[in-house]
């Protein structure tokens, strides 16, 4: 089946499955989550010293709208058993994440190869402890997702923060600089793609120059790329851009998949795996 063929049944479905979800949800209504437990409104006052009412709650990434009407009749189906055991059997979630891959960006891979882990920074976490040691340096490319430097030092690894620089209204990654900093310490290259903050979305060129620099030094890439599928048409990634880093060295994606309806289940995919 061609990458054409592929886009025209992918976005023949999401164009249906749109226009079904923009009849069925109201993106106007105001839900009051306050004393809900929601860790984006009821900690606002004790994190910055002002409360939802003073000031909008923009310093999480937490949609206020309903999920989808089929995500909360599934989770009242497996709520009214009563039984809340060891979750598996989760062959039709691997499947429906292969098959979204698929069609999103005509990529492939095995079943065997994804690992769900609970939330982005255990995942990095649990990665961090699998493949290095105490006092391994860990390189960063800053200004990133706060979590990073906290995931990094909280495992007792060595925090390499590498500063981009603007141009062109866009950061770009000083590798000149970073290749002078160099000490032979460095272990895993901690990236972000697309990047937060920015919305960077990182071209072949730039992602080759990453890949080689992994290759060259023998890092390990943990890829953080849980917003990759908000990415505009122009910018989309292709096959190409993302199975370039399994061709040079092992390396760890982590996903976020639905977090657009409040469920956060992350996996990764490993080089050797697929």
């Amino acid at each position: 089946m061609t990458q054409l063929t592929l886009d025209l049944i992918y976005s023949t479905k999401m164009t249906k499955l749109m226009e079904t979800y923009n009849k069925m949800h109201n993106f106007d209504e105001h839900i009051n989550r306050l004393g809900t437990n929601s860790h984006k409104y009821d900690n606002q006052k004790q994190l910055y010293g002002l409360s939802p009412q003073e000031a909008l709650p923009m310093w999480t990434a937490d949609m206020d709208f309903r999920a989808p009407k089929c995500v909360v009749e599934t989770l009242n189906d497996l709520s009214t058993n009563g039984i809340f055991g060891y979750y598996g059997g989760q062959e039709s979630y691997n499947n429906a994440v292969k098959e979204w891959y698929q069609m999103r960006h005509g990529w492939s891979f095995r079943s065997s190869s994804i690992s769900v882990v609970h939330g982005l920074c255990a995942g990095i976490a649990i990665a961090l402890r699998a493949f290095s040691e105490e006092s391994d340096g860990v390189i960063i490319f800053t200004p990133v997702y706060h979590s990073f430097r906290n995931i990094v030092k909280q495992n007792k690894r060595q925090l390499i923060e590498q500063p981009m620089y603007i141009k062109n209204n866009e950061y770009h990654i000083d590798f000149e600089q970073l290749e002078l900093n160099m000490t032979g310490n460095e272990r895993i290259m901690l990236f972000c793609s697309p990047h937060n903050p920015g919305g960077k979305v990182w071209s072949y060129h730039e992602l080759n120059k990453v890949a080689k620099f992994c290759e060259k030094h023998d890092l390990i890439l943990i890829a953080d790329e849980i917003h990759n599928d908000l990415v505009f048409k122009q910018k989309k990634r292709t096959q190409k851009q993302i199975l370039l880093f399994f061709y040079f060295f092992s390396s760890i994606f982590i996903y976020d998949i639905l977090s657009q309806v409040l469920i956060r289940p992350l996996f990764c995919i490993l080089r050797n795996s697929v």
